[in-house]
């Protein structure tokens, strides 16, 4: 029954998701226009054929629990079940309850999406979230200057997510393996595969119920960072007291995780009212990402011990540099073009953007992300006794 439910799971998640995603990079580049009677069986047939191969290959050790297997079978066969009456739909007539169900069947995706990731290796679970992660780099979004297809540049960032998050789930030693809960993997992979369906803008996940995908994103990384974190530390031998200013350092950088690739700083400026002052909408969302900060450096303990030495903390230093390089120039661009008039002004703003405050802070970002990463999660360097 397990095998089965993550056949049937497989196929509905590669069918609504890569599937039909490879179909619109095609539809962008060769303005193909196939009939909906041919397209959905073959995406149908091509999802289930990919499924059978792939389902012995990333099923987990871990086995779930009997409602899990019951519930899955029941969505992803209901999703299939509505695709089928869908396509029906539009060649003999079935009524408007067809409507209805396929309405119902977005919901059912969602599910299904969510439990699939139950049923996976646990180095698996962790690339998903760790790809969702790194797919906030934004890398490839310099694309869009040169008016490139979406498809196209979400294919770019996700080829760079994929590269950051490999080196974490291969090799010997992954946190993966080291986790003491599984569940809290499972929760971080749950959380990141709903994220990657809001970033495709995918069903209902939107509005208000995008602001709890996040939040639950960001909770299950800590939940999970906090297992392996202590678990590593507990093992290790070498383990010592940060200084004030590795302190700093740590802190600027998960600041920068938290406001940036959580999005935090964007929900909280997205909740504030029009009629807020400029300086509001800068400080209110920077204070309120320091203060999610400091509560997210307590409940890890970044404060009390880090291992010896300390992984990840070059990057986020150049992190930490980049951004006070932007901070001191925005500080003597003001001055610079205090005397002169509007245009001027604007002119000197999109010249210090386009030049360098947004290719450092875009620099800061995946710095600090992959820093952050590497402190939590690598043990490569961890002398253990």
């Amino acid at each position: 029954m397990r095998k089965q439910a993550l056949v049937l799971g497989l196929t509905a998640v590669l069918f609504a998701l890569p599937f039909d995603w490879i179909f619109d990079l095609l539809v962008d580049f060769t303005s193909l226009s196939i009939p909906s009677w041919i397209l959905i069986p073959a995406m149908l047939a091509g999802a289930f054929f990919l499924a059978l191969k792939l389902a012995p290959r990333v099923e987990g050790e871990d086995v779930p629990s009997v409602w899990f297997i019951v519930l899955l079978r029941i969505t992803a066969g209901f999703y299939l079940l509505v695709q089928l009456l869908w396509l029906l739909s539009g060649l003999v007539s079935l009524g408007g309850f067809v409507w209805r169900l396929y309405s119902f069947s977005n919901w059912a995706m969602i599910i299904t999406a969510l439990l699939t990731t139950r049923f996976l290796k646990r180095r698996l679970m962790l690339f998903i979230g760790l790809v969702a992660f790194a797919l906030q780099f934004k890398v490839a979004s310099f694309l869009a200057l040169v008016s490139a297809p979406k498809s196209l540049i979400f294919l770019a960032g996700l080829i760079i997510a994929v590269l950051v998050a490999r080196p974490f789930c291969a090799g010997n030693d992954s946190a993966a393996d080291r986790a003491p809960n599984p569940l809290h993997l499972w929760f971080f992979s749950a959380a990141a595969t709903l994220v990657m369906l809001t970033m495709r803008e995918s069903m209902l996940l939107r509005t208000n119920t995008e602001i709890v995908v996040w939040l639950a994103f960001l909770v299950s990384f800590v939940v999970f960072a906090r297992g392996v974190y202590s678990a590593d530390l507990r093992q290790s031998a070498s383990a010592e007291q940060p200084t004030p200013g590795r302190i700093f350092v740590i802190f600027v950088s998960l600041l920068v995780v938290v406001a940036t690739i959580f999005q935090v700083q964007e929900f909280v400026d997205r909740k504030m009212s029009w009629s807020a002052g400029d300086g509001l909408h800068l400080w209110l969302p920077l204070l309120v990402s320091s203060a999610v900060t400091v509560a997210i450096m307590v409940a890890l303990g970044l404060g009390s011990r880090v291992p010896a030495p300390m992984r990840g903390y070059k990057l986020m230093l150049w992190a930490v540099i980049f951004c006070g390089i932007v901070s001191l120039s925005s500080v003597g661009l003001m001055g610079s073009i205090a005397g002169q008039d509007q245009l001027g002004q604007l002119l000197g703003v999109v010249i210090w953007l386009a030049l360098l405050a947004a290719p450092l802070l875009a620099a800061a970002q995946i710095l600090a992300g992959i820093g952050l990463l590497r402190l939590l999660f690598e043990a490569s360097q961890i002398q253990r006794r």
